[in-house]
């Protein structure tokens, strides 16, 4: 690694971190440029982060009560009801891909949580 990947990232789903800063290891040394040598990224990038998870579930249920022993329940359930998007992890190749997949390093390609969901239902009790 030759920068910080979080400074002056846009945190879109296509450039989720600077790649820029990611480089093959043994490219900075011209004089030897051996693919094996250790680079100098550290083992967790904490401050290169995805998005926490945000959701708003809601119920609203009704029950009838018929005599003592029935009663009628009508339940209506929301999930993720704001829509909002918790985007997955940006795809990271391993150091030998990033220059023959240099498109797709950083590129977060999927949702991890589910759209907009309602669910209706009803019980009888007896």
């Amino acid at each position: 690694m030759i920068c910080d990947p979080s400074k002056g990232a846009p945190h879109t789903v296509n450039d989720w971190f600077n790649i820029n800063c990611f480089v093959q290891p043994g490219t900075e040394n011209a004089g030897n440029p051996n693919p094996y040598i250790p680079g100098t990224a550290p083992a967790y990038l904490d401050n290169v982060r995805t998005r926490g998870a945000r959701n708003l579930d809601l119920s609203i249920y009704k029950t009838f009560q018929f005599t003592e022993t029935k009663a009628l329940r009508f339940d209506i359930s929301g999930y993720n009801m704001t829509n909002y998007a918790q985007y997955g992890y940006p795809s990271v190749n391993s150091v030998v891909g990033v220059a023959s997949e240099g498109e797709s390093f950083g590129v977060i390609s999927n949702n991890v949580n589910t759209p907009r969901q309602l669910q209706f239902g009803a019980r009888f009790k007896f």
